[in-house]
């Protein structure tokens, strides 16, 4: 049956990740500018909160879609470093995102962005940065059709990119911050 629905489950997992990527672009967008006040109010919180609910529903529908898209030829996808590659990523996104929804999300409202000086503060920034860089990858991984890499290697370099953009995003919103108190 997967191999008979191949074709539709690639597309729905293609459109899915794209529609991810897409949304998670738009709540980055209204995260920061939430922010402008340095605060997260009831009602931003709430469309932040439906924003997620529907990133959720994406990511099963891309979960789901790549299941039947590895059981249409099990042996390929078991062998492949990209596919595997890219279900390390996705179960990033996963753990991510259930630490956010449980740590993170409901204390939105209670975050004090002003000073960034607590570990909640900074997780957020954090989290919210391996969320946008995993979805990414994981979009333009599909994008690529032939990829001549060891899984470690990927990894690696997967890893860095996840260390290194979240120092820098750390680093923007703190300059961010400084811009606007200036002004």
């Amino acid at each position: 049956m997967a191999q008979m629905l191949k074709d539709i489950t690639i597309f729905i997992h293609a459109l899915s990740g794209g529609i991810g990527l897409g949304v998670v672009l738009v709540v980055d967008y209204l995260f920061f500018k939430f922010l402008k006040d340095r605060k997260i109010d009831q009602r931003e919180k709430e469309v932040l909160d439906h924003l997620s609910d529907f990133v959720w529903l994406v990511l099963g529908l891309i979960i789901v879609s790549g299941l039947f898209i590895y059981f249409s030829d099990m042996e390929k996808y078991h062998n492949s470093v990209k596919f595997q590659f890219k279900m390390i990523a996705v179960s990033i996104l996963i753990i991510n995102g259930f630490l956010m929804n449980l740590f993170i999300s409901p204390k939105l409202i209670d975050l004090d962005l002003k000073n960034l000086s607590s570990y909640k503060e900074k997780m957020a920034i954090i989290m919210g940065t391996i969320s946008f860089m995993s979805w990414f990858l994981s979009f333009a991984l599909g994008r690529i059709k032939f990829l001549d890499a060891n899984l470690s290697t990927l990894v690696l370099l997967y890893f860095l990119i996840l260390i290194i953009s979240s120092v820098l995003g750390v680093v923007f919103f703190n300059i961010k911050k400084t811009l606007v108190k200036r002004n």
